[in-house]
């Protein structure tokens, strides 16, 4: 049994029900976010993200074989390069993702590849392996990780527009969070900004062109991803201004480099640690 943060008991057995369900099947919206706020078992969380990231629907609205074909298929110089650079050093230990990528049998390569055929506007950007490689490590076969990945970047959320040049998309949350800080936090802000010599955009880009999974343990990224995956960035702005008004005290308190990885990483994690999801995103 999972106990969730409104008093509510989850079996495992209704994780193992909603890991079963059909994109296109309705789920009380308000028990699949419950259910997600409880944290789902690790050895359902694949399917259960293809659910939400609507699989099923995705493999019939699309040409039956896309992804085969798209692997018979040769993507721009630039993408190929930039691909095959960042493999490795996506996650560390990770030896799949260093397998020789003309063998077919580097799953993190193929899925990369196929999106940056499939979106020629975005290609292949840094930050998109990082989430790629979060979708292969917890679902089984290369081509629902790519259409997970697609429905993240392509679907609802349209976070390609992220990776778009000159990133609008990511300057203006950056904004939002400026905003919302100045209004809640503003000495905060002046510490950020004033005091260290350091500013927004360095202080949190990294968390949304990853969405966390650069910055924190997987366990507690996955957390965040998941829930990412149904409310999108009105999520991680309410959570991260949430997280800095709860310790404020102590960022006041640090200073440049020290202050930068609190407010990336240990900050997070403190966090989680001590409150539960529903009070972060309140």
């Amino acid at each position: 049994m999972i106990l969730d943060s409104h008093g509510l008991l989850y079996p495992f057995e209704h994780y193992q029900e909603l890991s079963r369900q059909k994109a296109g099947i309705d789920v009380d919206p308000r028990k699949l976010r419950n259910s997600f706020l409880c944290g789902i078992p690790d050895d359902l969380r694949g399917s259960i993200w293809k659910f939400v990231s609507n699989v099923h629907l995705k493999r019939e609205q699309y040409s039956s074989g896309l992804f085969n074909k798209f692997q018979q298929e040769d993507c721009t110089e630039e993408d190929e390069f930039c691909i095959g650079k960042d493999l490795a050093r996506t996650v560390q230990g990770f030896s799949e993702f260093k397998v020789d990528p003309t063998s077919g049998r580097n799953r993190l390569y193929n899925v990369l590849k196929a999106y940056s055929i499939f979106d020629k506007e975005v290609g292949y950007c840094q930050g998109i392996n990082y989430i790629a490689a979060f979708f292969i490590m917890n679902i089984d076969e290369d081509e629902d990780a790519f259409w997970c990945l697609q429905e993240l970047l392509y679907g609802k959320h349209q976070w390609r527009d992220i990776f778009k040049d000159n990133t609008p998309r990511l300057v203006g949350l950056l904004e939002q969070i400026e905003y919302k800080l100045k209004k809640k936090c503003p000495k905060v802000l002046t510490h950020l900004v004033k005091t260290t010599q350091l500013n927004v955009p360095a202080a949190f880009s990294s968390l949304f062109i990853t969405l966390f999974i650069y910055d924190l343990p997987r366990e507690q990224a996955s957390r965040i991803f998941e829930m990412f995956l149904l409310d999108g960035e009105v999520l991680l702005i309410k959570m991260l201004v949430r997280m800095v008004k709860l310790k404020q005290k102590k960022i006041v308190t640090l200073r440049e480099l020290e202050l930068l990885k609190y407010i990336r990483s240990e900050m997070i994690q403190e966090c989680l640690a001590e409150y539960p999801l529903s009070k972060l995103l309140k």
